[in-house]
Formats: C-alpha cells, sequence, structure tokens
C-alpha cells in the first residue's frame, strides 16, 4: 500500500531501491499471493467491518428522489460580475 500511495501522490520511483513503486507494489501482491496459494499466509488483516456501503447508496438514492433538481452549491461563486480586461 505504501507503494501504491507513493505512486498516486506523483512519486514514481522508490528512492529507497531506484525501482518504479508500481513495480514494488505488483511484487508484493504476486509474493503475497504466492503465499496464499503455498498455504504459508498468515492472515493478520483486523475483523471485517460492518456492511455499510449498501446503506449509504440507499440513503444515497433517497436524497436523489428527495431532491431530484440539485442546485449549484453555495460555495460556488459567480465571477461574470467581474469585468475582463479586453
Amino acid at each position: 500500500m505504501r507503494h501504491l500511495m507513493a505512486w498516486w501522490e506523483g512519486e514514481d520511483i522508490d528512492p529507497d531501491s531506484g525501482l518504479s513503486h508500481v513495480t514494488e507494489a505488483i511484487c508484493s501482491l504476486v509474493v503475497l499471493r504466492d503465499a496464499m496459494i503455498q498455504n504459508k499466509f498468515n492472515d493478520d488483516r483486523p475483523p471485517k467491518s460492518v456492511p455499510w456501503i449498501a446503506e449509504l447508496n440507499r440513503r444515497s438514492e433517497a436524497l436523489f428522489e428527495k431532491y431530484p433538481d440539485p442546485v449549484a452549491p453555495y460555495t460556488a461563486i459567480d465571477q461574470s460580475w467581474i469585468e475582463k480586461p479586453e
């Protein structure tokens, strides 16, 4: 995950190894999958969280139905009144 996040933030090369962060992330996943296949994987992930995405999607849909014609957010600034130099 460290390599993916570093790459996502715009760093292409790992300064420690000189290799691409994408290459390092792929290698890490290959090693992980091989350990799983060879029954050498110790699953120390935290317990699964309660499923919440379906409920969030349901609530979002209810909001879209309640407010079918959204307006621009109040943070949007209309600058059409500003005179622009020609």
